[in-house]
């Protein structure tokens, strides 16, 4: 059976057998905003606005939020969500993950064309100037709506000078869209910290963007569910890898681990390609995702 660690790619970006490291309680917590966050963008923005949207709206409550901003249609056009949450003296990016309903957000996936990066990233170089090349339907989804997130960023934080970071979290296909919006975010804003961390994260580009991703974004976290069939997509064998970051969910108990480097094989690269899709949802750190938690799914 072919593995995905087994295909060859050319470059610097072999798998990886270092030791993990258990994640401890404290991390655990400090990642959960994100999950929570990350979870209502499958519901319909109404939804989110009001804080009527299901169990993932009442946790965000406790956060004190108010929406921004919100755009897209929920279909080709995936919801976009700024929102200030008070008590993290936070601006909250999220993004919709992928619409199982809707073939105009599935062409989003699909048009897997690894190509130089658009809109205020094409001038951005990694370290040793290389041009990054990324998944051309995410970038696609994200370019419909990065403009307006980044001068809706701005004003929330002109309007909350108490703000200390911007925390970007998104699932599936939103996980996608937030590693640009976040790489967009900390290449323009200066004076705030810029936090990413994203669940069931398809690879969004080759070894030179996981290089910029490394280099812009050094404590970001993308958090992979066990055997989740995702994070294997695109595979590698179009040259596509993830950046280092990954905390693995470990099966069946879900404890957490930080898994040092790029692919690690002790992480969500030792499964076979015929993975389940099961476990895509969550739960992450105890919160489900996708559409079934949502009382008005996208």
């Amino acid at each position: 059976m072919l593995r995905v660690a087994d295909v060859y790619v050319p470059g610097r970006t072999p798998s990886n057998t270092d030791a993990t490291t258990p994640l401890s309680s404290t991390d655990v917590e400090a990642h959960k905003p994100a999950a929570y966050f990350a979870a209502v963008a499958a519901c319909g923005a109404d939804g989110v606005r009001s804080l009527s949207c299901g169990p993932n709206c009442d946790a965000i409550a406790k956060y004190d939020i108010e929406v921004l901003y919100t755009s897209g249609d929920g279909q080709g056009n995936p919801y976009a969500y700024v929102i200030y949450a008070a008590a993290l003296q936070s601006i909250v990016v999220t993004h919709q993950p992928t619409n199982s309903s809707s073939l105009l957000s599935w062409i989003n996936d699909v048009v897997l064309t690894p190509a130089p990066l658009q809109g205020n990233l094409a001038s951005v170089r990694t370290q040793s100037g290389a041009t990054p090349l990324a998944h051309l339907g995410f970038q696609n989804a994200w370019s419909r709506t990065s403009s307006d997130v980044l001068e809706q960023v701005k004003a929330g934080l002109a309007a909350h000078p108490e703000v200390t970071k911007v925390l970007v979290a998104g699932h599936s296909l939103g996980a996608a869209i937030s590693i640009l919006d976040a790489l967009s975010l900390v290449t323009e804003l200066s004076g705030v910290a810029v936090e990413l961390t994203t669940f069931g994260l398809p690879r969004v580009g080759n070894a030179d963007f996981a290089d910029l991703i490394d280099q812009y974004l050094p404590s970001q976290r993308h958090v992979t569910n066990g055997n989740d069939q995702v994070p294997h997509l695109p595979p590698r064998l179009f040259q596509y890898v993830h950046p280092s970051g990954e905390i693995y969910l470990q099966q069946p108990s879900f404890s957490p681990v930080s898994c040092p480097g790029r692919e690690n094989e002790n992480c969500g690269n030792q499964h076979d390609l015929d993975t389940n899709w099961d476990l895509h949802n969550g739960p992450y750190f105890g919160v489900d995702m996708g559409r079934t938690p949502c009382t008005n799914p996208v």
